[in-house]
Formats: structure tokens, sequence, C-alpha cells
């Protein structure tokens, strides 16, 4: 395996490769998993059990919306722990991976990633949703060249890392807010 720090000389003696930072995954803490996974198995139990207590005869026969409730909470904290499960098996879903040229991050979902270069990214920060906080990051947009907004307006969308990270929210931003000054290049001055 090649050293990954170490210069690279052509015949000649001649630097051909400067060393390279390696990338980093902060992995996704396997406490979480195992808490979501409980809880989808909770629903999954309480749907089962609204099931149950339709379908049981009797004078205590209960309202057919049991079931119906009860038939969607397996169907739908079933499948989605199960689609959920099959992802991890397959190892899609990861953490939060920093490269040089910018940063990797799941969706909520697990399954699809999206990329960032450091460039497009404004501060990090913590950010409170619904009274879960998490960090947050503003991305920067091209100019709107709409004509409601003037020539200058710009569109800029907020997105945060997901809460299930195996770091906590102030190393995560003080981790990104290094990479990100060590590796965006220097901005031309306007003016």
């Amino acid at each position: 395996m090649t050293n990954p720090a170490a210069r690279f000389y052509n015949s000649v003696g001649k630097v051909i490769a400067e060393p390279q930072p390696m990338s980093i995954e902060i992995r996704v803490s396997a406490r979480r998993l195992i808490l979501h996974a409980f809880f989808a198995l909770l629903l999954i139990a309480a749907g089962c059990l609204l099931v149950a207590i339709a379908a049981a005869p009797g004078p205590h026969h209960a309202d057919p919306m049991f079931a119906g409730a009860g038939l969607f909470a397996v169907v739908f904290f079933g499948g989605g722990a199960s689609w959920f499960a099959l992802n991890l098996a397959r190892g899609k879903v990861r953490g939060l991976l920093l490269t040089p040229d910018g940063f990797s991050f799941p969706t909520r979902v697990g399954a699809r990633r999206r990329t960032l270069r450091w460039s497009q990214v404004d501060a990090f920060g913590i950010s409170e949703v619904s009274r879960t906080r998490l960090v947050g990051f503003t991305i920067r947009s091209r100019p709107n060249s709409d004509s409601s907004g003037g020539a200058n307006a710009e569109i800029n969308e907020v997105a945060y890392l997901p809460n299930y990270l195996d770091a906590a929210n102030e190393d995560l931003i003080a981790t990104m807010a290094a990479w990100q000054a060590q590796f965006t290049p220097p901005q031309p001055a306007e003016g």
C-alpha cells in the first residue's frame, strides 16, 4: 500500500506529486441505529396488536379502524425498517466523508448521499429543528437573474447533517470548519 503522505519523484529526482491528505469518515452511531431499530420494532408490535384486537371475535370486538391502523403500522414501519436494514447490510448507510475537495453526507433516508465542495458552503453552526440540535450550514448559490429579485439577489439553501453521526455537534463543526479553512481556495477580491 502506498503512503499518501509520501512525495513521489520521477527518474531525475523532480517532485511529480505532493503529499495528499487522506479522507476521513465520521461513522454512523451504532447506538442511534439500535435505538431506531428498537422503536421501529416497538411500532410494528403495536400494529400487530391493533390487528389482533380488531380480528378477535366476541363481544369485545373492536372497531375495524384498529385493523386498518395496525396494518398500516406493520407495513409502513416494517417496510421502512427492512429497507433500512437492507441498505445497512449493503454498506449504503455511511457516515460523513471529508475529502480535500469537499464533503459527502447521508440524507435522512440513508441510501442517498449529497456531495458539496468546500467553496459552496458558507459557515457551519448549530440549528434547532423540532427540538433537535443539528449541524446546519448555508449553501452558496449563484446570483438569481429572475426579474422579481433583481440581478444581484441570491437564493441560498440551508442544509443539515443527520443527527445519527458518531460525534458531538461541536466536534463536527470544529472539524468541518478546519477542513474548509485548509482546503477552500482563496476568493478573488471584489471591487
